[in-house]
């Protein structure tokens, strides 16, 4: 879980930029756009086999080097467990790399460097290894000067989450509920394996726009034994609570402190916004709605695999 979060900082910074060029894939004699996004993107072990089988499929299929690309990418987007194999077998192969037609999406040496250096920065990351990430920045530095937006964003964004992964939240500190009364992580998270916190607002159009969203989500949810609580963070219970009676909002609505104590805390800059803790309070991921299911995908693949 910790390795699949921190690498979304990767997507965060905008560093990945390949994807942009998929469409322009197929004017190249390479497989249709429609089967290189499924292997490139896909998210689960099972979901990769299918879209390489289809690939497999085609006339012709992918050349060793080819295969090897689609894996490279797929971990870098989607699968960064798969980095620990996959960045030496890149490496060892670097030298004798084809590029022009013989190759998908890389189509440079510059471009095959770049991405090594962001996926040993992210395996330096995901290993705790501060004097390894200090070294392979510096590094990716001096070789591409261009990427030093792109490293610094991903460096800033990589503390801050490193400060989530740290945090210790008051388990048993009033948590105000929008109808009346008061809970606490503790009392929300008794008998679950996990609390996930939608931080929203009035004036925030999106998030408004997710709330019939956000009630299939606590339907369906509840039966895999995740809470989903929404929290206001306008600290305002009649707004709150005349949004719940109008989506007829089923989980646990909350009430943000006046002076934003749980957003503040949580490190939310932006809405709307939600935040997964596990069974102890600790945080397991934070970001954007857009990207928990590719999240929750991830955790319960390897939940199956060390249950």
């Amino acid at each position: 879980m910790r390795l699949a979060w921190a690498f979304r900082l990767l997507l965060v910074a905008g560093v990945l930029v390949f994807h942009q060029d998929i469409a322009g894939a197929e004017s190249s004699g390479l497989p249709p756009t429609g089967l290189l996004e499924p292997a490139i993107y896909a998210i689960t072990e099972k979901e990769w086999q299918e879209a390489i089988a289809a690939l497999d499929r085609e006339k012709p299929a992918p050349t060793a080097q080819q295969r090897l690309e689609l894996e490279f990418l797929n971990a870098l987007m989607a699968r960064p467990d798969r980095l620990p194999d996959l960045v030496p077998r890149v490496e060892a192969a670097q030298a004798g790399w084809k590029y022009g037609k013989s190759s998908i999406l890389i189509l440079s040496p510059e471009y095959l460097s770049q991405h090594l250096y962001l996926a040993r920065v992210h395996l330096a990351m995901t290993q705790e290894k501060p004097d390894l990430l200090e070294k392979t920045i510096k590094e990716a530095f001096w070789t591409h000067p261009d990427m030093a937006d792109r490293l610094g964003s991903l460096l800033v964004e990589h503390r801050r989450k490193e400060s989530l992964l740290k945090l210790k939240p008051d388990m048993d500190r009033p948590l105000k509920l929008s109808g009346g009364g008061q809970t606490s992580l503790r009392k929300l998270l008794k008998g679950k394996k996990f609390l996930l916190l939608d931080f929203w607002a009035t004036w925030c159009g999106p998030c408004m726009e997710r709330m019939p969203a956000l009630k299939e989500k606590m339907e369906k949810e509840a039966a895999l034994g995740v809470v989903v609580a929404g929290i206001n963070v306008e600290a305002d219970a009649k707004k709150a609570e005349s949004v719940r009676k109008e989506f007829n909002l089923p989980g646990p609505w909350l009430v943000d402190e006046k002076e934003g104590h749980w957003a503040n805390l949580f490190l939310i800059e932006s809405y709307p916004h939600m935040v997964l803790l596990d069974a102890k309070g600790q945080v397991a991921w934070s970001g954007h709605p857009d990207n928990l299911e590719q999240e929750l995908a991830q955790l319960q693949e390897a939940k199956g695999k060390n249950p």
